[in-house]
């Protein structure tokens, strides 16, 4: 009876010490994934700030170039040329986070949703894979690919078009070659933002 007893309270413990243990790789795994929901959180925040900040720009050049459009000095349209560069900057610092974003959303997918299924912790990471289902809309997939250029490249482009006529007949080398450098790299964020996650995708899947 008493080896019966021994062996029932080791038991017992042992079981008890696996609960304790998997309570606990329970509870840190969730705490990364708050973790990492708040990083996600806080990048989103930087995008509407970038987004803002790009919107505020284009419309306060804008401004200031067409009411002061009876001088010859500031309101030629070559100060629209300001504009490329502050949206490369945005644009490509947009990209970055969007990026992140999409990274984090893929550890917690592939690394802590399968660890959480093996430990039987609740289903915390739903919302991930809803995410991921939406993705593979075509719709969903038109929207990210569209919406990021307009933000960032259309008012870019728009300055340029504007710029243009004024930048190409200067007699200035400096400012023509200026105005084709900025008219290739928003052509190239353009690109970036469209396509830029889904090439890094191929490529990492080679």
């Amino acid at each position: 009876m008493n080896g019966r007893s021994s062996s029932g309270a080791a038991l017992s413990a042992r079981s008890s010490n696996q609960q304790s243990r998997r309570a606990t790789a329970s509870g840190l795994l969730i705490a990364e994934f708050s973790s990492l929901r708040q990083e996600q959180f806080n990048r989103t925040l930087y995008q509407q700030l970038m987004i803002s900040v790009e919107f505020t720009a284009a419309l306060s050049i804008g401004a200031f170039v067409f009411s002061n459009s009876g001088d010859s000095g500031l309101g030629s349209p070559l100060v629209l040329l300001l504009l490329p560069p502050l949206s490369l900057a945005l644009g490509t610092g947009y990209y970055v986070q969007h990026r992140s974003i999409l990274m984090v959303g893929e550890f917690i997918r592939c690394k802590l949703s399968p660890v959480a299924q093996q430990l039987g912790t609740p289903d915390v990471f739903g919302w991930e894979t809803y995410i991921q289902h939406c993705k593979r809309s075509r719709l969903w997939r038109l929207t990210l690919r569209v919406t990021a250029p307009l933000f960032f490249s259309l008012p870019a482009l728009a300055a340029l078009a504007f710029s243009a006529t004024e930048s190409l007949t200067s007699t200035s080398r400096l400012t023509v070659a200026v105005w084709c450098c900025e008219l290739a790299a928003i052509l190239g964020l353009t690109l970036l933002l469209s396509i830029g996650d889904w090439i890094e995708r191929r490529v990492m899947a080679r």
